[in-house]
């Protein structure tokens, strides 16, 4: 009987840490991902920022439209359009703050940065800081954005 319970307590303990591990393991590269989706936004690479949205994306606008993977690839591509007309501006990321939260099977990142623009022409730089709430969850054993919300500072 003690040997039983001794395994048991045993099998516990075990999982618990499994699933400890398994959460920072996830965390980890929820951070990794966000960093590079936000790299891929600032560089206005549309299609590279496409494979981290999900297919059943679906959020809505400030203004209460539903917006949903073809509606957020369509900003995307007329932000990254209205970008290359003024070629004049280069835009960095700077430092990357995250914190993330686990909400059920899916996860809340939520991501303070700088991105800096120096426009050449004028010789300028403007910084500017924002904060952006992604919503993660795993589909088909990866991780895809099911919702994302920008916020300025």
């Amino acid at each position: 009987m003690k040997r039983l319970i001794f395994l048991v307590c045993l099998a516990c303990l075990s999982a618990v840490f499994g699933l400890t591990y398994a959460n920072e393991a996830d965390e980890a590269t929820l951070k990794q991902l966000t960093e590079s989706f936000l790299k891929k936004a600032v560089a206005n690479d549309v299609d590279a920022m496409m494979e981290y949205i999900s297919a059943n994306y679906n959020d809505s606008g400030k203004d209460g439209k539903a917006i949903n993977f073809d509606a957020f690839k369509k900003t995307a591509e007329e932000r990254a359009q209205k970008k290359s007309e003024n070629s004049d501006i280069i835009s960095t990321l700077g430092e990357i703050k995250t914190t993330i939260k686990a909400a059920g099977n899916d996860y809340r990142v939520g991501v303070e940065y700088n991105v800096k623009d120096y426009n050449l022409k004028d010789n300028k730089e403007i910084e500017r800081a924002e904060k952006n709430f992604f919503r993660w969850a795993k589909e088909s054993g990866g991780w895809k954005i099911i919702r994302l919300r920008k916020e300025k500072k």
